[in-house]
């Protein structure tokens, strides 16, 4: 019945101050109604819906429709410009922009979440983490083990903040992945479920509790109170105003500030038993995806008239049916290369492309009766070198090396060349820069190897397609890698030293050697650097010289500089991407130490009673434990107590008011403990320093803002006698 219904009105009693709110849930229609939702990105202006019925992508404006595939798509993301990835039941991964594809070739294998950072798109899995390289589908896979660093295989989300540092949701725990590539596991007894980042900094959800994680990797509980779920929490999004939506088996608002919940249960039963996917897009609608009951548009006040005003306009594009059209827009997934079989011989690419002809002839030996002759084709390409091996009639002559041990044609790619010879055989080729011409290859009795490497890599990593084409002797071959992949005749390799042996029905054994040449990868070395002149100024300088992969370079700044030397930069870690003539890329980073934290710290200066806040002082996740970006700024107050022995001190902690009174309090005073016995160890006596934790009580700034709550969340030095 539900499906009939264009517009759906509750009007509902919340917990808010506010007595009645109305809200609009709409179903879109685009959708099928029995769709299940398995994941919601929204990109620009456009939402791109995952289901088990396809993948739809919808304009949040006026709710055009395009499908752009049908078949089961687990998840998606958004990889660089309007590049967007999905990944489809369970078996593969594919670029929606070329329909290019990797598989996972994982039986059993469930994909939970994607994510994309640094030319790699990260995959939560119920068999661990698959990594694929968006450059060159490379596949690769990080499981449980003692040295992995991942509790369970079970991962339920991956996310990539700001700070370039990872969060992996797992049912053993929640794994934070530092900028330093560092690996440590918190929670360990907990199941993640979901979670959120929005200015406030990480949401995370696991079976039992829900913390806020601030951008200094600092952990604050919030009260997760039973009405926040029924069941497991599947999805949990934020609007702009910080409030936050939970999907489980019912949908729930909760305003963190006022503490404020808000159920839907009754409206979203009325829907779906299970509520998959909660998002929020530009426009502060909330978008809301069901098991098996297609998908919803939710808003309040503004928003739900909105809601109404693009159902109208949507309503008025209704087909005969009384539906709303999709546009048909199937991106139809590349197949992955073909393995040739053994003794067979792949098709011509195109008329253009250099051809090798294959003729039998007859031959008084038994072993071969066929006198009709074949044609193979072979496409070319540049930076491709050939060997035609063992034959004993008339060839190309021109430009032919031969030795005593056999021959070695070099490939004319200028990033990387490729080296092949066949053992105990003599060989024939053309320069690659020749014009398009036949080869004809007279076989008798013995095996013959025609290897085409493509051997035009660029970047440090690449992989070399090789394809090998086998005559004569007698069928069928057996063909072993000297890496013990057997019976392939096409394959992607990366550079190395590669054996080749063809042997044949009679026994007859013939082998190749196969060089792949690496071009020399991207690297950075630091010149010259100089601090800041002050904390606040952005005037320091790293000059960086660049080697190995292709000259000339771009060289790309965080700041927005570019060029070898960087002129405006305020200290730490400065990220810079360097990319060479042939689209190379190594993304680095480099270290500048910054000004004097604290200038005013001086004796000449401080006067008794006097309070400084400890600036740039960190502390590692869900902990009072010092992170070691702290050091920086407690070595300058050990330096100006070492100095100045008169002079002693108290370290106060302090925070906002959104935490509990009793764990602000706790959490205070541990933090501006670990300050103290920070200086203790470096050698400051205990009579020195003093440390309180004053919880919420002296806040310097209102905590009904970001910026206030920030602000009060401090470690502050008193001055407290100078002798």
């Amino acid at each position: 019945m539900l499906k009939h219904l264009t517009i759906l009105l509750f009007v509902f009693t919340t917990f808010a101050i506010h007595s009645q709110d109305e809200f609009r849930l709409e179903r879109v229609k685009t959708i099928p109604d029995n769709a299940t939702v398995n994941d919601i990105l929204v990109h620009k202006e456009a939402l791109y819906v995952a289901t088990n019925v396809g993948l739809y992508k919808i304009d949040t404006d006026d709710l055009e429709t395009r499908l752009l595939s049908k078949k089961n798509i687990d998840a998606v993301t958004h990889v660089v410009k309007d590049e967007i990835w999905a990944s489809v039941d369970g078996k593969y991964i594919q670029n929606m922009s070329t329909g290019e594809t990797t598989n996972y070739n994982s039986p059993g294998l469930q994909v939970r979440d994607l994510e994309y950072a640094k030319g790699k798109i990260w995959i939560a899995t119920n068999q661990g983490i698959l990594t694929v390289l968006t450059r060159t589908n490379e596949l690769g896979k990080i499981v449980y083990e003692k040295k992995s660093g991942l509790p369970s295989n079970e991962i339920s989300f991956i996310h990539i903040d700001d700070q370039k540092q990872m969060w992996i949701g797992t049912d053993k725990g929640i794994v934070f992945i530092n900028a330093k590539d560092k690996w440590k596991t918190y929670e360990k007894k907990l199941s993640m479920e979901a979670m959120h980042y929005n200015h406030e900094g990480l949401w995370l959800v696991s079976n039992e509790e829900m913390w806020v994680v601030d951008p200094y990797n600092r952990w604050y509980p919030a009260a997760i109170d039973k009405g926040l779920r029924k069941g497991k929490i599947r999805d949990i999004t934020a609007d702009s105003t910080g409030r936050l939506y939970m999907a489980s088996e019912i949908l729930v608002r909760y305003d963190p500030y006022d503490e404020t919940i808000e159920s839907y249960a009754e409206n979203t039963a009325i829907v779906s038993k299970v509520c998959t996917q909660v998002e929020s897009d530009r426009d502060n609608r909330i978008w809301l995806g069901t098991k098996e009951g297609g998908l919803f548009l939710f808003g309040y006040a503004d928003q739900a008239r909105t809601i109404e005003e693009m159902v109208v306009a949507r309503d008025k594009k209704m087909e005969g049916n009384n539906e709303p059209s999709v546009e048909i827009a199937i991106v139809e997934p590349l197949n992955q290369p073909e393995t040739v079989a053994s003794g067979s011989t792949p098709s011509s690419a195109n008329s253009s492309n250099e051809t090798v002809s294959t003729t039998k002839e007859e031959n008084t030996s038994d072993a071969i009766a066929d006198t009709e002759s074949s044609t193979a084709s072979v496409a070319s390409t540049s930076g491709v070198s050939r060997v035609i091996g063992d034959q004993k009639a008339s060839r190309e002559s021109d430009k032919t090396t031969r030795d005593s041990q056999g021959s070695v044609v070099e490939s004319s790619s200028q990033s990387a060349s490729t080296v092949v010879d066949q053992e105990n055989s003599e060989e024939s080729s053309r320069p690659q820069n020749s014009t398009s011409k036949k080869v004809e290859m007279v076989t008798g009795t013995k095996i013959n190897i025609l290897a085409q490497i493509e051997s035009d890599l660029k970047c440090n990593g690449d992989l070399a397609t090789v394809n090998v084409i086998l005559n004569g002797g007698n069928p069928p071959y057996k063909v072993i890698w000297s890496d013990g992949t057997t019976d392939q005749l096409s394959r992607q390799l990366p550079s190395g030293n590669y054996k080749l042996n063809v042997s044949d029905k009679d026994g007859q054994s013939v082998s190749s050697n196969i060089i792949i040449k690496d071009v020399s990868p991207l690297a950075l070395s630091v010149l010259s650097q100089s601090s800041p002149t002050a904390l606040d100024r952005k005037d320091g300088q790293t000059k960086v010289k660049i080697s190995g992969g292709a000259a000339p370079y771009n060289i790309s700044w965080e700041n927005g500089e570019s060029g070898d030397k960087a002129r405006r930069l305020e200290g730490g870690l400065d990220q810079l991407t360097i990319t060479d003539q042939n689209n190379c890329e190594l993304v680095t980073a480099v270290k500048l130490k910054g000004a004097r934290i604290l200038p005013e710290l001086q004796i000449a200066s401080v006067k008794i009673g006097q309070k400084l806040e400890i600036k740039n002082i960190y502390y590692e996740a869900d902990s009072t434990d010092l992170s070691d970006n702290s050091f920086e700024v407690l070595d300058e107050i050990y330096e100006f107590l070492e100095q100045n022995k008169g002079v002693n001190i108290e370290i106060g902690g302090h925070t906002n008011n959104l935490p509990p009174d009793e764990y602000c309090d706790n959490i205070s005073t541990a933090r501006a403990k670990s300050v103290t016995d920070y200086l203790y160890a470096k050698g400051i006596t205990e009579d020195r320093i003093t440390y309180i934790g004053y919880g919420k009580r002296n806040p310097i700034a209102s905590n009904t803002t970001k910026e206030g709550r920030k602000r009060n969340q401090r470690v502050e030095i008193k001055i407290t006698s100078i002798n």
